[in-house]
């Protein structure tokens, strides 16, 4: 055991596949006996929000004051690295986290259609902007309520998970600091080269069985063309079910010794690449769909799709423009 950072009962692991790490009221009893396992070593249960600090807004999307580091495999994000990400709630429960989302005006959202639960009263989407640690505040978060809810009309048409995208209005915007900022939107109907470096990031899962990860998430994910994405799924279980449209864009590393894909993101949260010639990140992708259930057996056989953004910017400017 390491020195300061040990598990004391043998059954960490099995209560960490239960996703008793990642809820709040079981804090004290997992930092005091698997804070190794729950990787709550330098986390302590005593953390108070502290008041968000304007600081120089940055004017510019797809742009971060923090670096993002280097990135191999999928690893914590940098506190701030991602100022765009977004974290989905139903209601005022830290333990109802559901989707990620990509903040692109400091009032809009996107997210993936699938995300989109018609049952569920829009007033109940919580919005956390600013977060890293999902269950302790880190003192830069902003929550905000939607005040709609605009899912793609052609959503599941004309094959399931196709035109998989939606819109989340804010009740009031947000306030852009170093923390929570924009990311850029690609240009109508230009696809983004494959040569591009782009990042998927989110609270997903680490292993298989396993809860949302309670830290944020990144990994480098190169991108891959509808037509090799299209024979991978052709052998894959969804194979027959599920099509690659126009409507998407596929990233992954198959190779067996580096295993990342969109489980290292949330459903509906960001893929984003670099520009190469201005240095900002744009919005590419919304996570869809990909490995089956996130079981890590089958991420090295199918890519993980996104709903690829261009296709959509005249359908996001005109939502917009009318709400």
């Amino acid at each position: 055991m390491t020195l300061g950072c040990s598990d004391y009962l043998d059954n960490c692991q099995v209560y960490d596949q239960m996703g008793l790490c990642n809820i709040p009221k079981y804090f004290e009893l997992m930092k005091k006996y698997c804070e190794k396992t729950c990787h709550l070593c330098n986390i302590t249960s005593h953390a108070t929000p502290q008041p968000v600090q304007p600081g120089q807004p940055l004017g510019e999307c797809g742009r971060s004051v923090v670096p993002q580091g280097r990135v191999i495999g999928g690893t914590d994000a940098i506190h701030g690295s991602w100022p765009w990400q977004v974290g989905l709630y139903a209601g005022d429960d830290d333990s109802k986290f559901f989707c990620g989302g990509s903040l692109i005006k400091p009032n809009w959202v996107v997210t993936a259609a699938h995300c989109i639960n018609d049952n569920l009263p829009v007033a109940s989407y919580r919005i956390r902007l600013g977060d890293w640690h999902r269950f302790f505040p880190d003192g830069t978060e902003q929550v905000r309520n939607a005040s709609k809810v605009i899912k793609h009309p052609k959503y599941n048409y004309p094959s399931l998970i196709n035109n998989d995208i939606a819109l989340i209005k804010l009740d009031h915007p947000v306030l852009l600091n170093s923390h929570v900022n924009t990311i850029c939107l690609p240009k109508r109907d230009v696809a983004v080269s494959l040569n591009s470096t782009c990042y998927i990031t989110g609270w997903g899962k680490v292993k298989h069985p396993g809860a949302s990860y309670h830290k944020l998430q990144q990994a480098q994910l190169p991108l891959v063309s509808n037509a090799e994405c299209s024979q991978k799924l052709s052998a894959s279980p969804s194979g027959g079910i599920l099509n690659v449209t126009k409507q998407m864009v596929c990233a992954g590393n198959l190779n067996p010794n580096e295993s990342q894909g969109g489980c290292h993101g949330d459903s509906g949260g960001p893929f984003v690449c670099k520009d190469s010639a201005s240095g900002k990140f744009v919005l590419q992708g919304a996570v869809s769909w990909g490995s089956p259930n996130c079981n890590f057996a089958q991420v090295n056989k199918q890519y993980t799709v996104f709903a690829r953004i261009s296709k959509f910017r005249r359908w996001i400017n005109l939502k917009i423009s009318q709400n």
